[in-house]
This record gives C-alpha cells, sequence and structure tokens, in this order.
C-alpha cells in the first residue's frame, strides 16, 4: 500500500526534475579542484643477520666380520608326476576330383501329322 501511496504523491515529472538535479548537483561537485598531496619519504632498510652453522662430523668405521652357518636340518624331498596324455587324432579326408566327358548325343525326332483340310465356307 505504501508504494501506491508513494506513486500518487510523486509524478513522473517531479521525479524528472529530481533526477536532473541530482545530476548537476553530481556534475557541480565533480568539477572542483582536487588537491594532490606528494609526500616523500627516505627508506633505509639494512639487513643483517648472522645464522649460528654448526657441523658434526662423525666417523664411522666399517669391519668385516666372518659368519659361520651350520646348517643342522637336512631336507629330502622327492618330487614325482606322473602325467598322462591321451591324444586322438581323427583325419577326415574328402576328395572332390572334376572329371570333364565330352559325350555327344544324337536325337532325330521326326513327327507326321495328317490332318483332313478344313472345309471352305463362303458368306454372303
Amino acid at each position: 500500500m505504501a508504494v501506491k501511496q508513494l506513486r500518487q504523491r510523486v509524478s513522473r515529472r517531479r521525479a524528472m526534475a529530481l533526477l536532473g538535479g541530482s545530476a548537476a548537483a553530481v556534475a557541480l561537485a565533480a568539477c572542483g579542484e582536487t588537491q594532490v598531496v606528494t609526500k616523500e619519504v627516505p627508506v633505509e632498510t639494512t639487513v643483517i643477520k648472522e645464522v649460528p652453522v654448526e657441523k658434526i662430523v662423525r666417523e664411522t668405521e666399517v669391519k668385516e666380520v666372518p659368519v659361520e652357518k651350520i646348517v643342522t636340518q637336512q631336507v629330502d624331498r622327492v618330487v614325482t608326476k606322473t602325467v598322462e596324455v591321451e591324444k586322438v587324432v581323427e583325419v577326415e579326408k574328402v576328395v572332390t576330383q572334376t572329371v570333364e566327358v565330352e559325350k555327344v548325343v544324337e536325337k532325330v525326332v521326326e513327327k507326321v501329322v495328317e490332318a483332313a483340310p478344313a472345309p471352305m465356307t463362303q458368306n454372303l
């Protein structure tokens, strides 16, 4: 409801006038002089860092020592493996041979037809 009442109070002309005035005020404010402040600050820094170095040297001596190893356990293993192989070979051979044979066939057919002549009729 508040929006309806606000629309009734502010007309389009009045809203455009407010917008135009606001834009003019912003433009005038932007045209003012700006001050540039330059400040020089001398900077001198010296960093000195001392790091203590500690070095420890250790000597290691390598000695060879003979090792005696006595085997006290004897293991006897006998491995036997029998593999039976059955090999069945079936050979099927189909032989196809084409033989060309030339054969001369003579057949004489005679047909004798006997028929009576057709009667002649005249239509007038």
